[in-house]
């Protein structure tokens, strides 16, 4: 028998009591019949009122709630995929929101061979929404995901792609646990994996910038985690063809970059992430990476790791006194 869920909705709920509602909301104003898709929602320890906010609905049919101890995002995800009946995956944040009635459409893009679905977004800033980007090509025809992965035009945010569930499984495509950036160390390998991805030129999802969010504040966590990100990615691409090495150590080497950019604004953390940087040899992947920049990072790195980190520091710097 065919399983008629075409769509699992996966949101986990931590600290979001003022916009879980909406985004809750977003999901159940559909027009695809509820027998055809459902919602997970994991409340990941979330020690404020967002299943309060919520409780009300979660007598639907189409709604499942699952708890666990606070164990971050990438775990909820996880579990949620454990759980999930759907042949498709969206992973959506709790403070977004996706567009009423797109479901029906989306839908029709879930055929034979498809692995990933993917679309734009738009940020909602101050009141204000801005589209992120427009795929130029391989709009409404399947593509490679590697090809978009080499091109530079893949989704790196999770929540932008719906995912054939039954890829992720038969790849162990899951979300590295215990750690920032877990879209940055996924995508790269779902995007890689995948034979075919559809690209749909339009806006599905809806980002808000929450000032006061997890990932929106400094934690010295996050460039660790950067390297964390840097070293699983470095130990994927073994597997990866010749042709797309070069891709995944740019990937790496922008990781990087981002890893130092954000660490030198901790003084007190800055020898122990040059230890941490160094033990995992990640200037090889900066070396071999295609940017002539990264060439040069990555030969700093191997001779002086603390030259380039006061280089950073003092271009981090500079930017500031421009501005």
């Amino acid at each position: 028998m065919n399983n008629p869920i075409l769509l699992s909705i996966v949101i986990p709920v931590y600290n979001v009591e003022l916009y879980i509602e909406r985004c809750l909301l977003s999901c159940l104003n559909q027009d695809l019949s509820i027998s055809q898709y459902e919602i997970i929602l994991i409340d990941d320890g979330s020690p404020d009122s967002s299943i309060d906010k919520i409780s009300k609905w979660l007598d639907r049919k189409n709604i499942t709630l699952l708890t666990q101890p606070n164990s971050g995002l990438s775990v909820a995800r996880n579990n949620g995929l454990l759980h999930a009946k759907g042949k498709y995956v969206w992973f959506v944040d709790s403070d977004d929101w996706i567009l009423e009635n797109c479901l029906q459409e989306i839908a029709g893009y879930m055929v034979a061979g498809i692995d990933i679905i993917t679309f734009c977004a738009a940020d909602f800033i101050n009141d204000k929404f801005y589209r992120r980007f427009e795929y130029i090509t391989g709009v409404n025809k399947k593509i490679e995901g590697r090809d978009l992965l080499k091109r530079g035009t893949c989704q790196h945010c999770v929540p932008f792609s719906i995912y054939r569930k039954r890829f992720l499984e038969q790849n162990h495509l899951f979300f590295l646990p215990n750690i920032f950036h877990e879209d940055t160390e996924f995508s790269p390998r779902a995007y890689y994996l995948a034979n075919h991805v559809f690209c749909i030129n339009k806006v599905f999802y809806y980002v808000y910038h929450n000032p006061n969010s997890i990932t929106r504040t400094f934690n010295p966590k996050k460039s660790f985690d950067l390297l964390i990100v840097s070293h699983s990615l470095s130990i994927f691409m073994l597997d990866v063809t010749p042709e797309y090495k070069s891709c995944f150590n740019n990937l790496i080497s922008l990781s990087i970059n981002a890893a130092i950019n954000g660490i030198v604004t901790a003084k007190s953390e800055i020898s122990r992430f040059i230890v941490d940087l160094t033990a995992r040899g990640l200037y090889r992947n900066m070396l071999n990476a295609g940017k002539l920049r990264y060439k040069i990072e990555g030969l700093l790195l191997y001779l002086c790791p603390a030259l380039l980190i006061c280089l950073y520091k003092h271009y981090s710097s500079l930017r500031r006194i421009i501005k």
